[in-house]
């Protein structure tokens, strides 16, 4: 995981889009609040704030030390509990926690064995919160922009069991930097480019904001399928 993301965090913070609002409800609705929850891959804490304001207590994993800053509010909670470390050094933490709830990271834990301990250990559902941008103002021209900057045989990560339980979405505006941020923050860009992708951007549409969708899913997750690493 650590090699896909380092040098990003700057991206991943400027470009990363919040949840929907929803997901507050969601969880009110569906998890006790009493509980403790071990979040592994927190990123920049979008989805560690959901969870910090619900659980009695987050115990959040985040194997890049610079996507979950220390200077961010969230990370500074009484009631989280933060962890760099690579997900073969989690064992040794000797973590108590009751549910296991991702966001957007499960498909980054390649070893299935570390996983299905977790899996196993978390009371159900195990959940991977995920949110997807989709660009609304000539979406050709942005698929053309990603094509153009793609990584060769760029990791996607493990593609473990999952069931929508949960779907939301806003629009918004977004400036041309943000856009060229978020297309940077992913794994499969070479995030180098980060300043022709934004002048191209820019010289396509000027000072106009941009139109999006995104669209925030919770999936119930499984164990892992055989043969998966």
């Amino acid at each position: 995981m650590q090699s896909k993301f380092f040098d990003k965090e700057t991206h991943y913070h400027l470009g990363r889009a919040d949840h929907a609002p929803s997901v507050a409800s969601f969880l009110a609705e569906n998890f006790d609040a009493s509980k403790t929850c071990l979040e592994i891959g927190a990123g920049n804490g979008r989805g560690t704030k959901f969870l910090a304001a619900h659980f009695n207590k987050v115990i959040a994993i985040e194997p890049v030390a610079d996507l979950s800053a220390t200077d961010i509010d969230v990370f500074n909670a009484k009631n989280v509990e933060l962890h760099s470390v690579p997900i073969q050094e989690i064992d040794g933490l000797n973590l108590n926690f009751d549910y296991l709830i991702c966001f957007q990271a499960t498909h980054w834990i390649y070893d299935s064995d570390q996983y299905q301990k977790f899996y196993t250990r978390a009371k159900k559902p195990v959940l991977d919160i995920s949110t997807q941008v989709k660009i609304l103002n000539q979406p050709e021209f942005f698929r053309e922009l990603v094509d153009r900057h793609k990584i060769e045989d760029s990791y996607r990560g493990f593609d473990y069991p999952r069931e929508d339980i949960f779907e939301d979405s806003y629009e918004i505006r977004y400036p041309a930097e943000k856009v060229a941020h978020g297309i940077c923050s992913t794994s499969w860009i070479d995030h180098r480019a980060f300043a022709e992708i934004l002048q191209t951007i820019e010289q396509r549409f000027g000072e106009q904001d941009i139109e999006v969708r995104v669209t925030t899913q919770a999936k119930k997750v499984g164990p892992p399928k055989e043969g998966i690493s």
